[in-house]
């Protein structure tokens, strides 16, 4: 279906060794699973291309006590300055690591995206630079360091900055990038806003760069707590970058390629970029039925490793719309006035509740079997944050809603109005 690589972002699960030695996470990887990411990508074809921030998004390291000078403000672990030499020893060695540990890679991200630079480290004021020529000085410096390390290799940047007028309204700024670097352009609404399709940054890319990366909606670029992921969203969003693409506002020469994620919509999506064919308005939760939509192999889901974690989620996720509809009619039905005089259907809410607690036995379930699944490929720590952020909300809602309605159930008698 076209896929040519797939492009990692490590961030602090790359084994790395001397000063990063305790950066990392302990249940990250080694350099054996490396290897075999490494061997396994080489056998399907398919490069691997290592994405490393060398600018902002660096709080995997910066948050640590020993890397607090390097800091561009004191107080935020964000970004890295780029008014001290010792930033660039550290990525530079950062930087030979990853492509050590990527022998075939011909290609490097090095991220650079939101980088809200503050410019404020005590050596920013001994060579003086406004804000937008010290990112292109920093830039420079990492795009020679990866050159020293690999020559010839191609260098990705996230261009979210760089699509800013006081860069592409700067020629003289711009130029120093030129034939530099390969700007990645993210973008994850279904329809482009007008604003977006008319920036003049389409117009001057191509004066100084050769290759121009798209990027869909990544996995969190709907809502930061999506349990499940919104399929028609992402495929949709795909389907405006092909338009996008091939509309006049941008010769489609330019683009490179498209980095796309997403799972379980990933499937979708390549099929959308093939053959521009949208499928259905429902969002697809079920692997066997997008298969057969799009003329593969059915039987392929039970290979997918993972397939299981899916299933689980997607049954839980089910269980947890259930729980949130039923708790909001008890609540519009029974609002908060009504529960301080205990004035209430007792009808509805015996029947209510009784429904909320064959729900929370659902969720119990569900949840056990989640747990089960996930314990086959995550540590223990990812698996406490993911029912920490989608699961223990709604178990302490339930109990709330329990909380609430106890008194209800001692009152046989009511007084006559008015309330007070």
């Amino acid at each position: 279906m076209g896929v040519k690589g797939v492009l990692i972002e490590y961030e602090d699960i790359l084994p790395l060794e001397g000063i990063f030695a305790d950066v990392g996470h302990q249940a990250g990887y080694t350099k054996s699973d490396i290897k075999l990411i490494e061997k396994a990508a080489k056998e399907n074809e398919i490069e691997i291309i290592p994405l490393i921030q060398t600018f902002g998004h660096l709080e995997w390291i910066l948050k640590l006590d020993k890397f607090q000078s390097y800091r561009d403000h004191p107080n935020l672990p964000l970004v890295i300055s780029p008014c001290i030499n010792a930033t660039y020893v550290l990525l530079q060695d950062l930087l030979q690591q990853t492509l050590d540990m990527h022998p075939n890679s011909n290609k490097i991200h090095i991220g650079c995206d939101e980088a809200m630079l503050n410019n404020v480290h005590d050596q920013c004021y001994i060579k003086q630079m406004n804000k937008s020529e010290r990112y292109i000085d920093h830039i420079q410096r990492i795009v020679n360091i990866v050159h020293q390390i690999r020559p010839g290799i191609r260098v990705l940047i996230w261009d979210d900055i760089l699509r800013h007028d006081e860069f592409t309204k700067n020629d003289k700024l711009l130029s120093q990038l030129k034939g530099l670097v390969e700007p990645v352009s993210w973008n994850y609404v279904p329809t482009f806003h007008d604003y977006y399709k008319i920036l003049s940054a389409w117009k001057i890319y191509p004066k100084f760069f050769n290759n121009i990366w798209a990027a869909s909606a990544f996995k969190g670029g709907i809502d930061r707590f999506s349990m499940i992921t919104n399929t028609t969203h992402h495929v949709l969003n795909n389907r405006q970058w092909l338009h996008f693409m091939q509309s006049p506002t941008f010769e489609e020469k330019y683009f490179s390629a498209i980095i796309l994620t997403a799972y379980p919509s990933l499937l979708y999506s390549l099929h959308i970029l093939n053959t521009d064919q949208f499928l259905a308005d429902k969002p697809f939760y079920d692997c066997e039925t997008l298969m057969k939509s799009i003329g593969k192999y059915s039987q392929l889901c039970k290979l997918l490793p993972g397939i299981s974690i899916f299933s689980s989620i997607s049954s839980l996720f089910t269980v947890v719309l259930k729980i949130q509809n039923l708790l909001k009619l008890l609540y519009d039905t029974s609002p908060e006035y009504n529960r301080k005089h205990s004035f209430v259907r007792r009808y509805e809410l015996d029947s209510q509740l009784t429904e909320l607690k064959s729900f929370q036995n659902d969720l119990l379930s569900s949840k056990e079997r989640l747990n089960h699944d996930l314990s086959n490929l995550y540590s223990k720590d990812i698996i406490d944050e993911w029912f920490d952020l989608y699961v223990i909300p709604i178990e302490n809602q339930m109990y709330k809603a329990y909380i609430d309605f106890s008194p209800v159930f001692n009152i046989t008698s009511w007084v006559r109005r008015p309330l007070i």
